[in-house]
């Protein structure tokens, strides 16, 4: 289980904590092009450095990367992409709290995206990677969104400073992100070795979050989902 590096060497929540979450959530499998956005993220909020040697790797890494508008870019993209991830997690509980009677597995919920999102969700070889690539930082997408509404916003209605809103209520959102990440590992929609968590020697609280029932057009979309390699669609 890979652990969120958000702890300082005194073992207490980093200061930075917040924009390492978020550029893990952006590129999960990816530490070059983490290291080279948490670097850019750093300088543009204002981070302090504490030393000329920290100084030095966080400008030896900006030098090397590409322009910020490209990692910019990069993010961006990187971002929509995730999207499609959580969005099938989401479907994967919803439908397993509020439907246990109806079948649900990466490949229904993939396949529900794609039909309730016709124009935006790419082809099925391409969601498979997306979910390989993205399904193990899921859960903190939808800790995010689940943060937001708590505070009467949402992703097309951001607060003013979205980071400094994430830092201000950085706990809360950990403990969003571990209830959903356990309710996923119970139902094995996600896997141990797998799953970006928190530290295991940090204190969390247990935080409640609603998962909303899936829409009537989601469970319609389940309904028709053919199994790519069956026998006129019936799965093996």
């Amino acid at each position: 289980m890979p652990e969120l590096p958000i702890l300082d060497n005194q073992g207490r929540l980093a200061s930075a904590a917040p924009i390492i979450v978020a550029t893990i959530a952006t590129y999960p499998d990816d530490e070059q092009a983490r290291g080279e956005y948490l670097a850019s993220l750093f300088v543009q909020l204002g981070g302090k450095v504490n030393s000329q040697e920290a100084l030095a790797v966080v400008l030896g890494i900006l030098h090397e990367a590409p322009s910020r508008s490209e990692l910019q870019r990069q993010a961006t993209r990187a971002t929509e992409n995730a999207w499609v991830a959580s969005m099938a997690l989401l479907i994967m509980l919803g439908t397993s709290i509020h439907h246990p009677e109806q079948r649900i597995d990466a490949s229904r919920a993939l396949w529900a995206v794609s039909q309730e999102y016709p124009n935006e969700v790419p082809s099925e070889r391409t969601r498979w990677r997306i979910w390989g690539r993205f399904g193990r930082v899921a859960h903190l997408k939808l800790a995010i969104d689940s943060l937001l509404f708590a505070h009467g916003f949402s992703m097309k209605n951001l607060p003013p400073s979205p980071i400094e809103f994430l830092g201000a209520n950085f706990i809360d959102y950990l403990g969003r992100a571990e209830t959903i990440c356990r309710l996923a590992l119970e139902r094995r929609f996600l896997f141990h070795g797998e799953v970006w968590r928190a530290p295991v020697g940090l204190e969390i609280p247990r935080v409640s979050v609603s998962i909303p029932a899936p829409p009537e057009s989601v469970l319609a979309a389940l309904a028709s989902y053919v199994p790519a390699y069956s026998r006129d669609g019936i799965e093996e």
